[in-house]
């Protein structure tokens, strides 16, 4: 039995100071079980060619893979020129940059003997698929008998074969969770073991391509060793930038909701749910804190919403962290004063759109009114939030326009959203269902088809997309400007912008502050300030409002509506929040 060695690749635009998981569990599971393997986090050393400032240009506006596209595919440069220069905002020079990116791949091509190793692998997410074929290309190019295997959420399905089929120096693709057919790859390059039944892989034999789409699921991940992260730090191309990293933290596999119907996460590989144990999580955030010196925190799963507990373990840890997570809406107020407790100082959620009907057609499993409650709890609870809302979809009506533009008139107070239009994510309930959701047909977005070979164009869009997802017809000839801008106008609002509720003895004293302009709206009696009060801490209906105080039901009505006419209640299907943030 022959040894091989195998190297581990993160090619940008990885987020630079952020662990790779993939990287780390993979090489602490293969050495548990006995095999040789290195890890090169490059995404982090592309910062030492290219300054911070343009960095983060190219990371927020989505053109990473264009770049190594304009190297890889060298025909297409004068369009990509063109298409990325009109996506990035201020200055940029395309060309400098080209030239550096090409001294950072000469650089890593020097970096390694490439040819101790027997394989090759890389993982990709979304803007580092074309940065890692094209390292792949050149690798090959000077070891043409080293193996080469690509991983990744999206390379599933159609795109996994099509990736085998164009580019001849990529040997296998594994589809799904990495650990079990990778370490089977690697036996079989050991021992000689059949290839054809290793599950979850793509491959070429004799010119044809084979795929076993059998699922191999480490089933229960509390048995995973710890990810290791040395290489992060043991390795660089150069050591000018030291990076203050985020160890990256997985409390569970899949998402627990997974059924967002414009979602890769309910895709069919991602739909085995599992949770480590609390024990666990902790005693690993523990040990990679002790380890690696830092404690900013990010938990990589969907959600954490469902892991409350393990977050109340975490507060019991006398450590100050900075942890950022994900959450779905099925999140409570509790909920998100426990992640505050235990360090979350940033979360991201999926709110998606401020219309009901729309959240309910997207299947988040609540309504809008959980969305407002969340924004406002947030705003209380002081936690940074990051959400987007959807235009441009083909189901939007001139009515849901409507509806959202009248909300952002009551939610000014709270953060503001980015937004972002709607495309089809690869393999999702949207893609399998197009004429249920009023797309005609799906094609690749225009600076896809624009800057790659019409070939990979057509096949690849998924993974070259930066919204990993495609465009449509029909298209929605609904006018979004005015939406665009009133969310333009509320994030220079905030996040000075505030309604804060005062109590006084028989009244409540609502003072707004918008662009220092500050103006108070005095609530009178007893009832009034008893009734804005039941609805201050989360949304009631009328029936839970009128078992808690003594008032016939036309009487409240009259209330909750001048409430809402001033803008310092919200209501949608049923259901009534106060606006105001309490005192205390």
């Amino acid at each position: 039995m022959k040894k091989i060695r195998t190297v581990l690749i993160g090619m940008p635009w990885h987020q630079a100071d952020i662990l790779s998981i993939q990287l780390g569990g993979l090489k602490a599971f293969l050495e548990a079980k006995g095999k040789k393997v290195d890890t090169r986090h490059y995404y982090k050393d592309i910062i030492n060619y290219i300054d911070i400032g343009c960095y983060k240009k190219i990371l927020y506006s989505g053109i990473g893979d264009l770049l190594f596209a304009a190297i890889l595919f060298p025909e297409k440069k004068e369009f990509i020129k063109e298409v990325t220069l009109k996506k990035v905002k201020g200055n940029f020079n395309f060309e400098k940059t080209i030239l550096n990116i090409k001294k950072f791949l000469k650089d890593i091509l020097d970096d390694i003997e490439w040819k101790k190793y027997h394989l090759i692998g890389f993982t990709t997410t979304h803007q580092q698929i074309v940065p890692s074929l094209l390292l792949s290309k050149l690798i090959k190019k000077r070891c043409p008998k080293v193996r080469i295997v690509f991983g990744g959420m999206l390379l599933v399905g159609k795109v996994a074969k099509e990736i085998i089929e164009i580019f001849s120096y990529v040997d296998y693709i594994i589809m799904g969770e990495g650990e079990k057919p990778l370490l089977n790859l690697v036996d079989h390059l050991e021992n000689g073991t059949s290839i054809s039944r290793i599950k979850s892989i793509v491959y070429r034999d004799n010119n044809n391509t084979h795929v076993n789409i059998k699922k191999d699921y480490i089933l229960d991940i509390n048995l995973l060793p710890f990810p290791d992260y040395d290489d992060y730090f043991k390795f660089y191309l150069k050591k000018r930038c030291i990076l203050h990293p985020k160890i990256s933290i997985e409390a569970g596999r899949g998402c627990s909701w997974g059924k967002c119907t414009f979602c890769v996460e309910n895709t069919d590989w991602r739909k085995n749910y599992r949770k480590k144990t609390i024990k666990k999580v902790v005693k690993e955030i523990i040990y990679q804190i002790k380890k690696y010196q830092t404690v900013e925190v990010l938990f990589c799963d969907p959600s954490v919403a469902d892991k409350i507990d393990v977050f109340k373990e975490i507060s019991k840890i006398p450590l100050d962290l900075k942890i950022s997570a994900e959450v779905t809406s099925f999140i409570s107020k509790s909920g998100l004063k426990a992640l505050k407790d235990a360090g979350v100082s940033n979360i991201q959620i999926g709110i998606e759109s401020f219309s009901d009907r729309l959240i309910k057609v997207y299947n988040k499993g609540t309504g809008l009114m959980k969305m407002v409650e969340i924004l406002k709890w947030c705003k209380e609870l002081g936690i940074n939030l990051s959400y987007n809302i959807i235009i441009d979809s083909p189901f939007e009506t001139k009515k849901d326009i409507i509806e959202i533009r009248k909300n952002i008139n009551y939610l000014r107070f709270f953060q503001p959203p980015f937004v972002s239009k709607f495309v089809v994510s690869y393999e999702s309930q949207m893609y399998y269902e197009l004429s249920k959701y009023k797309i005609n047909r799906i094609y690749p977005p225009y600076e896809v088809s624009k800057c790659y070979p019409q070939k990979i164009a057509i096949n690849l869009t998924p993974l070259i997309s930066f919204h990993g997802g495609y465009s449509f017809k029909p298209k929605n000839k609904i006018n979004y400007k005015d939406i665009i801008l009133k969310i333009k106008e509320w994030k220079a609002e905030y996040p000075s912008s505030s309604l804060i509720c005062f109590r006084g003895e028989n009244f409540l004293d609502i003072e707004s502050n918008i662009n220092g302009e500050i103006d108070h709206i005095i609530i009178e009696g007893r009832l009034e300030k008893e009734i804005y009060l039941i609805c201050m801490d989360a949304s009631k209906s009328i029936n839970e409002i009128l078992n808690k105080i003594k008032c016939k039901k036309k009487k409240l009505l009259e209330i909750l509506n001048r409430f809402i006419k001033l803008k310092i209640m919200f209501y949608s299907n049923g259901r009534y929040l106060s606006l105001a943030m309490p005192t205390k």
